[in-house]
């Protein structure tokens, strides 16, 4: 049997429509939003490029423009009108957060501005977005991630309190997060 890499498989499935979450171990799982008939993913995306931040500029022509050459072709393609999108930053941050971390490193999420996508211009690259501007930038804690499109399925708890958090405002539930990593790390 012919083993396919993550990035291999990511396409593949993209290209067929079938939703799935890949996880890091390499395995596929189909997620809660296939047989919730199809929910959208939410995108979080990065806006830092060319050595500068693009948010302003994003915000401003009503885009999102992916920066890293074709790594994201197939990505940014399956984006659809009406999917919400973020622009996102990550970083690690040790002081003056809302918890107890323990004098550890934490993981951050900081939403920039949040939208929805309102045209595919098919080529890969960008989509037309009517944003709203988060000011000032809203942190999450914990589940992150650092990759410049991140394509977040809902159906698992992590990923619906993010979605939560993002586009309706909601507060993190951060003693769960908190209380699982404990448990994780023993």
């Amino acid at each position: 049997m012919k083993k396919y890499s993550i990035k291999q498989r990511m396409k593949k499935h993209l290209r067929t429509g079938r939703i799935v979450d890949v996880r890091a171990l390499g395995r596929e799982v189909m997620t809660k939003s296939e047989s919730l008939g199809g929910a959208r993913p939410s995108w979080f995306v990065g806006a830092y490029f060319n050595e500068k931040d693009q948010t302003d500029r994003f915000i401003a022509e009503g885009i999102w423009k992916g920066g890293n050459g074709d790594k994201h072709l197939d990505v940014v393609r399956s984006m659809r009108p009406g999917d919400r999108i973020a622009i996102k930053t990550s970083y690690t941050r040790k002081h003056d957060l809302p918890f107890d971390n323990r004098g550890k490193f934490v993981s951050v999420l900081g939403i920039k501005a949040i939208g929805t996508i309102t045209k595919n211009l098919d080529d890969g690259r960008r989509v037309r977005v009517d944003w709203a501007p988060t000011e000032p930038v809203r942190e999450w804690y914990f589940f992150t991630n650092k990759t410049t499109v991140w394509r977040v399925l809902p159906g698992n708890w992590r990923s619906d309190d993010l979605i939560a958090f993002a586009f309706e405002h909601k507060l993190q539930d951060i003693e769960r997060f908190h209380k699982r990593n404990q448990e994780r790390d023993g």
